[in-house]
């Protein structure tokens, strides 16, 4: 395997010599004011002023020029580029001093030589380009106005979640990067402010360069601002049943060719619940219920440190890490009014009882990073490491018979992950990406416990997982008039191994070896954008969902992993699509070996039911949304439906009814810079695989204010509605049905203060994705 690993990197750099060549190709979009510049003259110049080649910017503003006449003759080759018309102040840039692919030019209006004022239009709040959705934050009031990242991601056409995790419609969880590096901690997103944000790029089918794993991408981009020092700092208060906080500082400093960002953050979470549980067990010999009321109090504490620093290697490279260290303390205390038991007709258990589980979370990541280029090609070498530990204890109790139970897990991790891409343009209009990634991960789990007065089915287990992944990609686009295509191949081979007390399981169909094609055509004009799209993606199990452990819920419900879990296959087919201001979204997913918790009978004699989790062979799944969106003088509607249904057949139960979510947001602008966001939305019951969720309202009333460095923002969410979500699942004869009472309702104040604010220089979009299976 190591000289197959040698002989893959030799392949790679002698790609990359030769795609360097004697041709280079340079492609961007100019633009004014936001505005995409047409008809603007793009010249290329030697560096003894010979004009050497040229093109025009299109409707979108984008030029493209390829030059190969390159040899020995230094003053012959191309030094710049000039971009020039009547309307538009001529701009000369070295080409060493841009990116040689979609480098962003903005030029200024000449205004005296015109002598007549320009009429410019409204940059537009939408926009699709070779298949990512663009959204301009900074040219919507309503969208620059949202106050947080939650309230402001939501507000995307197709987006929805909290609290560091999104997902996109019809794709599934999103992954987040900011400012092209990939956030690590969804904490750090606290600290973000909807004044902060220029753009927000949304990737349906985010392409081979991406991890077999990454459903979809959101990519934040934040406002530009070339001040050699920055400080933020955010407070936030939310008083739901409970009071919550969350304070952020982050400082930027910037000396010549190097910055620094620094920064620190506390959040401190309470929360209250009730739940009502229910298990049925229809066996016909020995049928059980079991009841459980219960009084649930949640409570942690987190602290987050982070250390960035990049550098520029002259006008072509960059060198940098980012480090981040997370702990915290996370107390789930639940207080049963009473655990009853029936078997058959007869009431066999009824007792109050205790359970407490206290976690505490320690892990560091570390990102370093070079990026730069060799000749027209541009390489990227990233390494991640990440490091930590988790403590978890578990203590149950009756109060009826002193019946106690004790658990106590503890896990160790270590990753080391190498990534190596490049992008080469290789001919007019094409581009190639290619790129390989090696991945080693360790990870130790020691479970032991405690009883008494009472025997369970649990063991002392110690638990050691290891695995080496090597993977490879190589992507084209193609870009011709209006259209773009894509095609992609990525390519994955696993080496796993599972160890528990030192003794080896290997996996039944388990298959190393896996492809990951993508393609995709789309057609981008100026009031109509498409994309069709097909990607296959590969989900792994986390590792502790890997773990053999039984562990203790109560008397009658236990826990337990897989160790046999196959990764999940998913082969996704989309339409987006843009006209004006309508946006559509359609996907279609089919997949294989899903990965999800069933009920299983474990004693039918005692009424225990398992928690285990398992594969599906298959199901599918498919959604449409529609989102208009528009803004008039100071108002700014939109209006949202979206809908899906799943096809699931199991044990001759059906899990295939459709539902529809309708949302409406509205934004006011009023007078001072202060800002009235009203937002409502209300979702069917739904199916999700075998659990039907009930219906669910929500409403938030926001109000925002900006004067001078603060930012203040006020929000009401979900008074006087009904604060409970239902479940229920029907499985192997268990039908389990739970109602949760949880306050979705609150008031909340986020004070920000902003002096200044650096956008990073760094140019660094490659992590790996196994630091999510920790």
């Amino acid at each position: 395997m190591d000289r197959s690993y040698n002989i893959f990197i030799a392949i790679i750099l002698f790609a990359t010599v030769s795609f360097s060549g004697t041709a280079q190709t340079f492609t961007g979009r100019v633009y004014c004011k936001e505005l995409p510049v047409e008809f603007l003259n793009v010249l290329l110049f030697s560096s003894d002023s010979t004009m050497l080649t040229g093109a025009t910017t299109d409707s979108l503003g984008r030029y493209s020029i390829e030059y190969s006449n390159i040899g020995s003759n230094t003053k012959q080759n191309p030094s710049y580029l000039q971009f020039s018309s009547l309307q538009y102040k001529s701009k000369i840039v070295s080409i060493d001093s841009i990116e040689h692919t979609d480098a962003l030019i903005e030029v200024v209006e000449n205004i005296k030589e015109l002598d007549a004022i320009v009429v410019v239009g409204k940059q537009p709040i939408y926009k699709m380009s070779n298949g990512t959705f663009i959204t301009n934050v900074s040219s919507s009031p309503a969208l620059k106005n949202s106050g947080s990242i939650d309230n402001l991601l939501n507000k995307i056409p197709f987006v929805y979640g909290k609290n560091g995790s999104y997902e996109v419609l019809g794709a599934g969880n999103a992954e987040i990067y900011l400012n092209k590096q990939k956030v690590q901690d969804p904490s750090i997103l606290q600290s973000l402010r909807s004044q902060d944000i220029k753009t927000v790029e949304i990737l349906k089918n985010p392409g081979a360069k991406y991890a077999s794993d990454v459903n979809a991408v959101i990519i934040i981009n934040t406002q530009k601002n070339d001040r050699k020092s920055a400080l933020s700092i955010t407070q936030l208060l939310q008083q739901q049943n409970k009071l919550s906080s969350y304070t952020g500082i982050n400082l930027n400093h910037a000396n010549g060719p190097t910055d620094l960002n620094l920064n620190i953050a506390y959040s401190n979470t309470n929360m209250e619940t009730q739940s009502n549980d229910k298990i049925q067990v229809f066996d016909k010999l020995n049928p059980s219920e079991t009841n459980d009321d219960a009084n649930i109090n949640y409570h942690s504490d987190y602290i987050r440190m982070g250390l960035g620093m990049n550098s520029e290697l002259g006008k072509k490279a960059n060198i940098g890490f980012t480090t981040n260290l997370n702990m915290g303390l996370m107390n789930n205390e639940v207080l049963s009014n009473g655990l009853k038991h029936f078997q058959g007709n007869s009431a066999t258990f009824d007792s109050p009882t205790n359970a407490n589980s206290i976690v505490k979370p320690l892990k560091s990541t570390t990102n370093l990073y070079y990026s730069g280029k060799i000749k027209t090609t541009s390489i990227n070498i990233t390494d991640n490491f990440l490091l930590g530990r988790n403590y978890n204890t578990f203590e149950y109790a009756e109060k009826l018979n002193n019946v106690s139970v004790a658990t106590d897990g503890k896990q160790k991790f270590l990753m080391n992950s190498l990534l190596i891409s490049f992008n080469s343009p290789c001919t007019e209009g094409g581009n190639l990406e290619y790129g390989i990634e090696l991945t080693h991960s360790i990870n130790n789990n020691i479970f032991s416990y405690s009883q008494e007065q009472i025997e369970t089915e649990m063991e002392n287990s110690e638990i050691n997982h290891t695995q080496t992944l090597y993977a490879g990609y190589l992507a084209y686009r193609y870009n011709v008039k209006s259209f773009s295509i894509y095609g992609g191949l990525r390519y994955t081979y696993e080496i796993p191994a599972y160890k528990e007390n030192n003794i080896s399981i290997k996996k039944g169909q388990y298959s190393p070896s896996v492809f990951s094609p993508s393609l995709s055509i789309s057609y981008d004009k100026e009031n109509i954008n498409a994309e069709l799209s097909y990607r296959r993606t590969l989900s792994k199990p986390s590792y502790s969902s890997l773990n053999n452990f039984i562990v203790y819920e109560s008397r009658y419900t236990y826990q337990q992993g897989n160790p046999l879990l196959d990764n999940q296959i998913k082969d996704m087919y989309s339409f987006n699509g843009m006209h004006k201001n309508f946006k559509l979204s359609f996907t279609y997913n089919a997949y294989k070996n899903s990965i999800t918790s069933m009920l299983f009978p474990f004693k039918i004699e005692d009424g225990i039911v398992l928690r285990r989790l398992t594969n599906i062979p298959k199901y599918s799944d498919a959604s449409l949304g529609l989102n208009w969106g528009t803004t008039y003088n100071r108002y700014s509607p939109t209006i949202q439906i979206a809908g899906g249904k799943q096809w699931l057949k199991y044990s001759h139960e059906t899990f295939n009814s459709p539902f529809i979510l309708i949302s409406s947001d509205n934004y006011f602008k009023l007078e001072k810079q202060w800002g009235l966001n009203l937002y409502c939305a209300y979702t069917s019951s739904k199916y999700e695989l075998y659990a039907r969720i009930s219906h669910q309202w929500e409403y938030s009333i926001s109000l925002t204010k900006q004067k001078n460095n603060f930012n203040i923002n006020f929000n009401i969410n979900n008074l006087f509605l009904p604060r409970f979500l239902s479940e229920e699942k029907k499985m192997n004869n268990i039908s389990a049905f739970e109602r949760v009472t949880q306050d979705f309702s609150g008031i909340s104040l986020t004070v920000s203060y902003r002096l200044n604010s650096i956008k990073p220089r760094y140019n660094n979009r490659k992590a790996s994705d196994e630091l999510q299976r920790f």
